[in-house]
């Protein structure tokens, strides 16, 4: 695999194009009524031999594929893929298994935070890596007496670097805080990126 990008932005003229062909009612902000950047859940790019694979996926639960509206929306985006040839499909809470699904629901929402949090789990990132501690509950707690971080900042900033996949670890296993350090995939950033906004 070569990469994953979630919610990925679908170009807003081609989807009301599309829209408008199909005589579906694109999505709009139910505050300004302007139609919306419609999203693909994952776009995933893969090497196969000597190709480069991209293949789009979008996630529902089984139990909302058999609203009409819903329905008209997979079909916006399906006809945008189909016009990239690109493979795109649906993936539901009984294709995944269902640790993999609440792990996803608990992470994603924080790939996107504010600057200081970021920053913030950079140098968590650091801390983890430098320091030999058995279980992340054990990590999270003294690092953040050691930044004099409020309670609970130290684990929104861990969910960042999990959703943003600098930490890794087994998507099938249930997660728990005390899941071991050394169960951790790292990816470190450089030194430049480790200076807290203050």
């Amino acid at each position: 695999m070569i990469d994953v990008r979630e919610q990925f932005p679908l170009n807003r003229e081609l989807t009301l194009q599309i829209a408008d062909q199909k005589q579906i009612r694109h999505p709009l902000d139910s505050s300004t009524q302007t139609p919306i950047v419609m999203t693909t859940d994952f776009m995933i790019t893969i090497r196969r031999d000597a190709q480069v694979l991209h293949f789009a996926r979008t996630v529902k639960p089984s139990d909302h594929l058999n609203t009409p509206r819903t329905i008209e929306k997979f079909e916006i985006e399906r006809e945008y893929w189909v016009q990239r040839n690109v493979d795109w499909g649906i993936v539901t809470d009984q294709d995944l298994p269902s640790n993999v699904c609440r792990n996803i629901a608990f992470f994603h929402t924080f790939v996107h935070t504010d600057e200081n949090t970021k920053l913030v789990a950079y140098e968590l990132l650091e801390y983890l890596t430098t320091t030999n501690y058995r279980t992340l509950t054990e990590a999270l707690s003294d690092f953040e007496l050691y930044s004099g971080l409020e309670r609970g900042e130290a684990f929104t900033a861990f969910k960042h670097l999990a959703a943003s996949k600098k930490v890794q670890f087994d998507m099938s296993a249930k997660f728990s805080k005390s899941i071991k350090i050394a169960d951790l995939t790292m990816n470190t950033p450089a030194k430049s990126q480790l200076r807290r906004v203050t």
